[in-house]
Parts: C-alpha cells; sequence; structure tokens
C-alpha cells in the first residue's frame, strides 16, 4: 500500500464514522516559502487525494501565523526592515511593494506554488482568527490552566525563558511589539491582563511601557507551544504533517489538547529534514533555502514531486547539481506506469505516478529521454540554439530507444521537449560550466589520449567500439580503466564521471569529441 494510503487509513480509523477530515499544514510567513513549506502541502494533498478516492471529503487547511514576529531581516531583502523587528509580520509594508504587507507578499508566492502544481488548500490568517474570536475558547482554557502549562512547557525552555515564560502575549500598546512583553497578573471576570513591555526579543528590546489589555479577539497571542495546538482545537484538525526538528512539539501539543482542551489529540506524520548539498538544514531565514522556482528552473514538476513522495522519513540532501539524475528517475516511474497502467487506475489500488501527478496523469505517455545525457551533450557541444539542440536531442533520443532503455522523444509530448531542451541550456549554463576538472597527466597518459583522439578521426565507429577502444587503450598503455575513463571526462565534460562513452559520443560526433579533447589539452598546457 502507498504511504498517503497508509495515512488515509490511519485517519478513516480516527474518524468515527465521519466522512469529512480537516487536514492541516503551517507555514510561518516571515521569509518567501522554500521547498520545506511547499513540501508539508504537496504531501498532505497525497494524503488528501487518498482519503477522496477512499469514499472521504477531505479539507486542507494553510495556516499562516502572520502574526509571528520578525525576528531578523531575511537573506536579499532591504535592510530599513531592520526597524520592524519583532512587529507581526502582518503589521510589516511589504518590501516589493506589491501586497498589503510582508506577510501577504509571502502568501501571494506560495499561492502560486500551490497553484501551478495543481495542488489544493484553504488558507487561514492568524491575524484574522484571533481578531475573529476563533481562537477565544482555547485562550480561556489556557487561562484557566497556567499552571498546568508551566508544568508541561517551562521543562523545554532555558532557565532565562523559563523563568518569565506565560501562556499568552500581549501586544505591546504602545510599541506594536508581542514578544517583548511580560504578563504579570491575569483577571478571568474583565478577560484582561496586565503586562510590561521589558523583553527582549533577538536584537529588539521592550520599550518599557506597562499597560492593562483584552486577552481575546487578537489583543494578544498564544507562544508557538501552546498556539499549535491551539490551532488544532480551535479548527477542529484531524491531521497534520510536520517536521523531524518539531517532534518534542508535537508530543507537547497532543498532551496539551488531552490536558487543557479536553480533546483527543490529533493523528501526526513526521518527515525527515531537508538538507543542502553540505548537509545543512535548509532554512530561509539562514540564506541557504531552495525553493520549488529554483527547482522547476532546472527539473521537471514530475521530479520535484517524486523527491517528495520517495521515503519522506529519509533525509534528503538537495545538490542541484544532481537534477538531471532525478528528473531520470521520474522518467523511469512515468514509463512504468505506462507500460502497465491496466493493473491500476481503481481506488485504492494506485501506481506512485499517479500519486506525483495528483491523481491526474497525462492521458497518453508524454515521452522522456536521457535528460542527464543532454546536458552533458548542451555542455560538450558549445551550442545554445534550441532547435540545434533539438536535433541532438532527437539523435540522443533514437541512441536511447536503440538501447532498449527508454522511449523516442519524436513521439513525446513537443512541449515536453522543448522544456527538456530550455532547462539542459540553463542546466548547462549555470551548474556544469562552473564545475572545474583540471588534469594532470603523465606522458605515458598523455600519449593515450592522443592515440585516442586519432582513433576518433580515423574512422566511424559504433558505440560498442568506442566503449572497447578505451578499455583497450588503458590496457595497451598500462593505465587502470577506472583512470582511462576519468581522464577522458574531464577532457570532454570537465567533470570526473559522466555517461557510457560508447553511447555519448556517437551522438556529439566523433570530430567533436575530438575537438573538444584538443581544446582542453590546450587549455591545460598539454597539447603539442
Amino acid at each position: 500500500m502507498l504511504w498517503p494510503y497508509r495515512e488515509a487509513r490511519r485517519i478513516i480509523s480516527q474518524l468515527r464514522g465521519r466522512k469529512d477530515a480537516i487536514l492541516e499544514t503551517g507555514f510561518g510567513p516571515s521569509g518567501p516559502p522554500h521547498i520545506g513549506t511547499y513540501g508539508e502541502i504537496i504531501r498532505t494533498n497525497f494524503v488528501a487525494l487518498a482519503l477522496k478516492d477512499l469514499g472521504y471529503r477531505p479539507r486542507i487547511i494553510s495556516f499562516l501565523d502572520d502574526l509571528d514576529g520578525l525576528r531578523k531581516v531575511p537573506e536579499g531583502f532591504p535592510t530599513w526592515l531592520s526597524d520592524y523587528l519583532g512587529r507581526p509580520v502582518c503589521e510589516i509594508p511589504d518590501p516589493f511593494e506589491c501586497c498589503e504587507s510582508f506577510s501577504k507578499h509571502m502568501h501571494k508566492l506560495l499561492v502560486k506554488m500551490v497553484d501551478d502544481a495543481g495542488a489544493r488548500c484553504e488558507y487561514r490568517f492568524s491575524s484574522e482568527e484571533y481578531a475573529s474570536g476563533t481562537f477565544n475558547d482555547a485562550i480561556e482554557a489556557v487561562m484557566h490552566n497556567v499552571e498546568l502549562l508551566k508544568r508541561l512547557v517551562v521543562p523545554m525552555l532555558s532557565p532565562e525563558v523559563g523563568a518569565r515564560w506565560f501562556p499568552f502575549f500581549a501586544k505591546c500598546e504602545n510599541c506594536g511589539k508581542l514578544y517583548t512583553t511580560r504578563v504579570t497578573s491575569v483577571d478571568i471576570d474583565s478577560e484582561t491582563v496586565d503586562y510590561v513591555c521589558d523583553g527582549e526579543f533577538g536584537a529588539v528590546r521592550g520599550c518599557g511601557h506597562h499597560g492593562t489589555t483584552s486577552y481575546l479577539n487578537g489583543a494578544g497571542k498564544l507562544p508557538w507551544r501552546v498556539d499549535w495546538p491551539a490551532r488544532w482545537f480551535a479548527l477542529h484538525v484531524d491531521y497534520e504533517i510536520h517536521g523531524k526538528d518539531l517532534i518534542e512539539s508535537a508530543s507537547l501539543g497532543k498532551r496539551i489538547v488531552s490536558s487543557v482542551f479536553m480533546r483527543p489529540p490529533i493523528l501526526t506524520m513526521t518527515y525527515e529534514l531537508f538538507l543542502d548539498a553540505d548537509g545543512r538544514k535548509i532554512s530561509k531565514s539562514k540564506g541557504f533555502a531552495i525553493d520549488p522556482t529554483l527547482w522547476l528552473k532546472y527539473g521537471t514538476r514530475d521530479s520535484l514531486h517524486l523527491m517528495l513522495y520517495k521515503k519522506p522519513k529519509q533525509a534528503k540532501r538537495l545538490d542541484i547539481s544532481r537534477m538531471p539524475s532525478y528528473v531520470n528517475e521520474a522518467f523511469g516511474v512515468a514509463a512504468d506506469y505506462y507500460r502497465r497502467r491496466d493493473e491500476f487506475g481503481q481506488p485504492g489500488k494506485r501506481h506512485p505516478y499517479e500519486i506525483l501527478t495528483l491523481l491526474a496523469p497525462p492521458d497518453s505517455d508524454p515521452g522522456r529521454m536521457d535528460f542527464a545525457t543532454l546536458c552533458n551533450l548542451v555542455a560538450a557541444l558549445g551550442e545554445r540554439n534550441p532547435d540545434v539542440i533539438k536535433r541532438y536531442a532527437l539523435k540522443l533520443a533514437e541512441q536511447v530507444n536503440s538501447d532498449d532503455s527508454g522511449y523516442d522523444v519524436r513521439s513525446a509530448d513537443s512541449g515536453l521537449v522543448d522544456e527538456l531542451v530550455r532547462k539542459a541550456i540553463m542546466f548547462a549554463d549555470d551548474i556544469i560550466a562552473t564545475r572545474s576538472a583540471e588534469v594532470e597527466l603523465s606522458d605515458n597518459e598523455l600519449e593515450a589520449v592522443r592515440s585516442f583522439v586519432s582513433y576518433l578521426r580515423s574512422g566511424e565507429f559504433t558505440g560498442e567500439e568506442i566503449q572497447t577502444r578505451v578499455f583497450t587503450l588503458a590496457r595497451e598503455f598500462s593505465i587502470s580503466q577506472p583512470r582511462m575513463f576519468q581522464i577522458l571526462y574531464a577532457l570532454i565534460l570537465n567533470q570526473r564521471q559522466g555517461p557510457r562513452l560508447g553511447y555519448f559520443i556517437p551522438i556529439l560526433g566523433q570530430n567533436k569529441t575530438a575537438d573538444r579533447i584538443e581544446a582542453s589539452l590546450a587549455k591545460f598546457g598539454l597539447r603539442d
């Protein structure tokens, strides 16, 4: 059973006969949405579609915490935003001057990502929900259980934070900040709190104002560890997917739902974190986030969704330099579906490709090609005319088809071919062109390379003959086979590995390959 259906079955077991289910996902609009934000919505869509396929009525709520205070100026944003640190992001001007606030601009970016994918969700804003009274019942329960909440939450905090922690932030009526205030007393009868704005929030300090304010209807906000379960309670949430970094917060939230809000805890699923090429957690605040727009600059939508679908409980290192291999893998999944689709297409019996396409696969096979080789081909050709590249792409597809490992791209959707050619050109220019694989050759290795160039210029050979010739040269010149191939990849593609040479060179052309090798030798000062 595909994992979205396993999750759907878990949810159904908790619905107690209900047909409606509410699935939530969250977004902190203090910076642009990245692939983690997008991934939560798409994965939640996978589960929602499984529920719908099984006869249920799921709704997805994407909750934007726009009352969250701006902690730091995001990388690449104007420095004047530092004047608004600590203020709710819904009250900060849009630095791009196209939306009514900072948070609305981030919401606009998220909506475009989701809509472009064909996914579905409804958006709720913290500022609107608090102001409209949606959270009032939750806040009342919190104010009646302050000591219980302190016993649950304070042990998770540092001694400094725990000493002043209270399960509510009043919004300072003087400076407008939230996280610099400290509640000093509560009056349940009048539904108010006394507070002082004397705290620190990163580099931001409170203004010192003392005040009294209502704790209802948006005059303040619950802190994150209480706000999250309050959403589950107030919005009647049944299920949420979250990252591994929130396991403790989710566990705490379930305890709060049970002991403070007196409701059964919701079901959750934990996914592993996304890492960048260096193994760092992807973060919009630290300047190394990857957003779907960047992914789709070089890769296909199917490859992005495959990455999100595969083993969600396994950490994924997102290395843009490996994009062609992601695309090839997605083509492989599509190929399997179109070969076997008569076995699928029934509720509860779906192929992974149907999930990747949100249960809307193309009616006919759009075709595929070896995108990794196409990218290398573009880099080796030095050609950027799309029409010329397309002719090579067709030649590549013929070679793939002759090896019985793919489909002839001439039968593919022309839009897909144009997309792959365009993206291969960008990948060659932006990624492959930045690679460096300098080569130091011994006299013996240089002689072997020259012999290979002479061989390529001496006649027309099949791919198998070319591949065999590389092995023969390695043996004749007493060079290890891996070393011989590493040398040729560096000279032809400026990288240490690549496609099978007997497959690649006939497509590039023997003379063009020889020219490429000679140009590299000259660049490295190794040519006669």
